[in-house]
């Protein structure tokens, strides 16, 4: 079997009014704890355990071994625009991981009311990941625990 079919296609079907049976948010994917070097590529807005939360999905292009598969970084937030909106508008507080994680990456100048995550697309990140077992289900997951510029 090639390389790339053994790679699970990971596609959202974003939707703000889900159909019985329809997967809200990212598919969750198993690669070892540790550090990946992985680009940007999508927000999706999830009301999930009821909460509002932001599932920031990035692509893992080294080592190679797993380039290709996705990994996600969740983050509270105060408000989403709808469940199931891929890139849709949300608000967040000031203090927050977020806010926190934009600031490291973009490093701005000054402070803006805006958070602009388009420009975290073309910046070469360090992702340490660990895998997690929910509780309930004893589904398996690989998450970004912490994200930061690879320099």
């Amino acid at each position: 079997m090639s390389a790339d079919l053994d790679k699970p296609k990971l596609e959202l079907v974003p939707t703000a009014a889900a159909d019985p049976g329809t997967i809200i948010g990212p598919l969750p994917v198993v690669v070892p704890d540790g550090e990946y070097i992985v680009r940007f590529s999508h927000w999706d807005c999830v009301f999930i355990h009821h909460q509002q939360k932001l599932a920031i999905s990035f692509g893992i292009i080294r080592p190679d071994e797993y380039a290709g598969l996705a990994l996600v970084r969740w983050y509270n937030v105060a408000s989403i625009e709808a469940s199931g909106v891929r890139n849709g508008r949300f608000e967040v507080g000031a203090r927050s991981k977020l806010v926190a994680d934009h600031t490291t990456i973009v490093r701005p100048l000054m402070w803006s009311s805006t958070l602009p995550l388009e420009l975290w697309r073309d910046i070469d990140l360090r992702a340490r990941v660990e895998t997690v077992e929910a509780r309930a289900t004893g589904m398996r997951s690989s998450l970004i625990r912490t994200i930061e510029r690879a320099e």
